[in-house]
């Protein structure tokens, strides 16, 4: 037995108690975080010290590190400190239990917060009462870099897709996806995959496919395993329709989150089709900027909307779907976004510098 499954075997019956006390999406990286930090923390204030830092950012997950603030503080209290949030804590699954009281401890020793999503920050300043302009909404965005260095190598048609004028209405799914339908398995594409499999004028490839299907190929859907960033982008760019999926039954991440390949397909111009819950924020995205069509992981909505899909690329319309410019998609570009994060800094620094030479 290795000694990863014998930490497993072991540790088991006390994984309730672990997630209680973390609620984090992985509660054992919480621990080992935990563990860092009684390691390291003096060699960090030490070193903080010694090197002249004029702000720390701590991110999350995992969200123990945030604990690191409140160390800061303690020693350094005109040190401005600025928590980033790439994912959800308390908002992840609302559980008000002792995570949840250590997340608004550690709150209070923040200077700046910056989440992920618009909607994750105004839930954050409803939820824990923080003062709005001390909040910042950073998406994770797109390289726009990376997109025009793709796009000028002249090299834009996926390896698996047949040259020439298509013959079937070509879907595909880019990113890591499990075709395992285990509990939390929040891209499960077995319904959509059901669905798929009736109608013979359309082929799918799913892109970053792990276990044993990767490399496989079953009537009109192929599997393959992960790819280069330059091939996952030419696979885009040549096909009809990007798959978006987010099933969150089981928690609330759904109503803040915005894939990081999302924003990829955005860059695209394709048209996409999200499939996941109504009040999810990729829908809403949906609607919002005219990116494609939504609907829920259901059987009838799947299949009403990829006759939906099939009707209008037969009549040669399929771009319809897609109405959003590339003026506005331009603004969750990284290269916008970290603009943005950096004056975000300098004005938390100022506010801090301020108060420094208020209390003398």
């Amino acid at each position: 037995m290795s000694a990863i499954s014998l930490f497993q075997t072991v540790s088991a019956p006390l994984t309730p108690l672990v997630k209680w006390f973390y609620n984090e999406p992985d509660c054992y990286e919480g621990l080992s975080k935990d563990l860092w930090i009684l390691r390291y923390q003096k060699k960090i204030l030490g070193w903080i010290a010694d090197n002249r830092v004029d702000l720390v950012l701590v991110s999350g997950p995992a969200f123990t590190l945030f604990r690191m603030g409140k160390a800061v503080k303690r020693k350094f209290p005109f040190l401005p400190v600025l928590y980033d949030y790439r994912d959800p804590w308390y908002l992840w699954n609302l559980h008000k239990g002792f995570a949840y009281r250590k997340e608004r401890d550690y709150l209070k020793y923040a200077d700046g917060i910056a989440g992920f999503s618009r909607a994750f920050t105004d839930k954050m300043i409803s939820a824990f009462c923080l003062p709005p302009e001390r909040c910042a909404a950073i998406y994770n965005g797109y390289s726009e870099t990376d997109w025009k260095a793709f796009e000028n190598s002249r090299n834009d048609f996926a390896p698996g897709w047949e040259s020439g004028p298509a013959s079937r209405l070509r879907l595909a799914f880019v990113g890591n996806i499990s075709l395992d339908p285990f509990p939390g398995n929040f891209r499960n594409p077995s319904e959509l995959i059901r669905v798929i499999e009736k109608f013979p004028e359309v082929e799918c490839a799913f892109i970053g496919v792990s276990g044993p299907k990767a490399g496989t190929s079953e009537r009109n859907i192929r599997y393959m395993g992960k790819v280069s960033q330059k091939d996952s982008f030419a696979w885009m760019k040549s096909s009809d329709v990007l798959i978006s999926i987010h099933l969150d039954e089981t928690d609330c991440s759904g109503k803040y989150l915005i894939s990081g390949k999302f924003y990829d397909y955005m860059r695209s111009g394709r048209v996409m089709w999200h499939i996941g819950s109504g009040d999810s924020l990729m829908s809403r995205w949906i609607a919002k900027y005219g990116l494609g069509i939504a609907c829920p992981n259901e059987p009838d909505a799947l299949y009403a909307s990829l006759e939906k899909l099939v009707s209008v690329w037969r009549q040669g319309k399929l771009s319809s779907l897609r109405s959003c410019t590339m003026e506005r998609i331009r603004s969750f570009s990284r290269e916008y976004q970290n603009e943005r994060y950096l004056h975000f800094i300098e004005t938390i620094k100022n506010w801090t510098n301020e108060e420094e030479q208020e209390n003398g």
